[in-house]
């Protein structure tokens, strides 16, 4: 969602561009009236992509995509994602509140680099520092980090090798309500 909540930027998963396992980053203008609104893809052709976030000045837009990180301007205008950062499998990015730091969560550790943007939205991301370890995410599809208003804290979803995914179904529940 970009600062001013007027466009949201998502991943359609799925037929596009003729790939029908490929994905594609879209826009949604959402200060438009209701009946117009419609899904516009971001970029000519597929850019697939785990996850894509937008910095929080909404000038700048992160993907994350098969262990590289890619960068460009928002909106795009024309520009293409250029490669700011590479690890070794899958990556999912997101940014520090203050917009100084990205912040990687990979199927090994929680990384942080140090992001300088220009005033055109153009983005340069330093060296990679490991905060600390974590076991592979859960879920691929999940959103895997945020961090905290103040910076002090971030949530990084991860799981370990024994995690069993349990279903419990409740049936006759409303035997269970006070009268």
């Amino acid at each position: 969602m970009t600062p001013d909540d007027a466009q949201l930027v998502l991943t359609q998963v799925g037929k596009t561009f003729g790939d029908p396992n490929g994905s594609t980053l879209m826009r949604l203008d959402l200060s438009a009236p209701p009946a117009a609104r419609k899904l516009e893809p971001l970029f000519s052709q597929n850019e697939g992509a785990n996850v894509a976030r937008l910095s929080p000045n909404g000038r700048s837009l992160i993907v994350g995509r098969s262990g590289n990180i890619y960068a460009c301007r928002y909106p795009p205008a024309g520009d293409s994602l250029r490669l700011v950062a590479a690890l070794a499998g899958p990556a999912w990015p997101f940014f520090s509140r203050d917009g100084q730091l990205l912040y990687v969560v990979s199927r090994q550790a929680l990384y942080a680099h140090a992001v300088e943007a220009s005033s055109d939205g153009r983005i340069r991301v330093g060296e990679r520092s490991q905060l600390f370890r974590i076991l592979h995410p859960a879920r691929a599809d999940a959103n895997l980090g945020a961090a905290s208003r103040d910076g002090k804290r971030i949530l990084a979803i991860a799981t370990d090798d024994t995690e069993e995914t349990l279903l419990q179904v409740l049936t006759d529940w409303t035997t269970l309500l006070r009268p």
